[in-house]
């Protein structure tokens, strides 16, 4: 994503993660955000600059600028960390939501889900064989029946 002259020309894209439903957050810094917002190309490029045409005092401060940029380099690793360790304990809290809404509900109802919605349809199934018979023996359609 480099012109030969060192010009960056990726995209603006990033990883991002859905933390909740509709809720997605940047995951991570896209290039423009590593490379030429830290400093880092025109570091780079003075350096090159410096080393074709400079003194030896004006390579050494050069210096300056790659530490300064090195380190906003180091903050961006830093945030996307901790962002990184935002979203795992997000992750961990929805899991412990989760588990903790399941055990309320199952204390709450005192049934199994699954189990009931079987029993339901059982249920269902026996009504609609009742009516069923029932429509015969009158000898109705089953929908004049029903209405």
């Amino acid at each position: 994503p480099f012109q030969p002259d060192g010009t960056y020309v990726g995209d603006d894209g990033v990883r991002q993660a859905e933390v909740s439903i509709g809720y997605v957050i940047d995951a991570t810094k896209n290039g423009n955000q590593l490379l030429v917002n830290s400093g880092v190309l025109s570091s780079l490029k003075n350096l090159r600059d410096q080393l074709r045409t400079g003194t030896t005092a004006s390579i050494i401060a050069t210096t300056n600028g790659i530490d300064s940029a090195f380190a906003q380099t180091q903050v961006s690793l830093a945030s996307t960390g901790s962002r990184s360790r935002q979203l795992d304990s997000v992750g961990e809290n929805l899991d412990a939501l989760e588990s903790s809404l399941q055990t309320r509900q199952e204390a709450d109802q005192g049934i199994d889900i699954p189990q009931a919605t079987t029993h339901l349809l059982a249920i269902q199934n026996t009504l609609q064989a009742a009516l069923l018979s029932t429509s015969r023996v009158v000898s109705i359609p089953l929908t004049q029946y029903l209405s």
